[in-house]
């Protein structure tokens, strides 16, 4: 609650997160796929690169942790260090960014399968 102005933003972004994750694994499973980062050949190059590049997934997922981790440092030690909080907090934003559109890229992705699955099956 350190940023009251940010937290329904804060509370979407987490969700989204969680939402897209459970909805690729789950139709990675209702498909019969060997598991929830094999993706078909057809699929989005940001998902791809995402899941077959470990850096890049690392760096997605780092800079989201880190971005959080110093929004907060600042905020409740605002005199300690502020310009080095404050570099980190805006070099991070780059993959921050990166890994909400591959949020919504993989929970439409999902959603999209799953209606063609549906489709079929009516």
């Amino acid at each position: 609650m350190e940023y009251r102005e940010w937290y329904r933003a804060c509370v979407a972004l987490a969700a989204l997160d969680v939402a897209a994750h459970w909805f690729h694994v789950y139709v990675s499973v209702f498909i019969g796929s060997d598991g929830h980062k094999d993706l078909a050949p057809n699929s989005n190059w940001l998902l791809k690169t995402y899941y077959t590049n470990r850096i890049f997934m690392g760096v997605c997922c780092t800079s989201v942790e880190v971005l959080y981790l110093c929004a907060h440092a600042r905020r409740a030690a605002p005199n300690f260090a502020p310009t080095f909080f404050s570099f980190f907090l805006r070099a991070a934003v780059p993959g921050f960014m990166i890994k909400q559109i591959a949020n919504l890229t993989q929970l439409r992705d999902a959603c999209k399968t799953l209606m063609k699955i549906d489709v079929v099956e009516m």
